[in-house]
């Protein structure tokens, strides 16, 4: 479950990205990790949170039950 990554996280973190370069925020060549927020999650999500606003709200851990 360390990279599971929600649907509803995977269209915030589009839309981050989306509002991030429409307001010229996102930085040239950025790559992130795109995952939930999960217990064990072995990336960081860190920077995509300080660098995009990303914001996940799900995790496996949790979601399964």
């Amino acid at each position: 479950f360390s990279v599971w990554c929600h649907q509803e996280d995977a269209a915030r973190f589009v839309n981050a990205c989306y509002q991030s370069s429409v307001n010229d925020n996102l930085r040239s060549g950025a790559h992130y990790y795109v995952i939930s927020n999960n217990t064990y999650n072995i990336f960081d999500i860190e920077t995509p949170r300080r660098e995009i606003g990303y914001q996940p709200t799900h995790d496996a851990e949790t979601f399964y039950q």
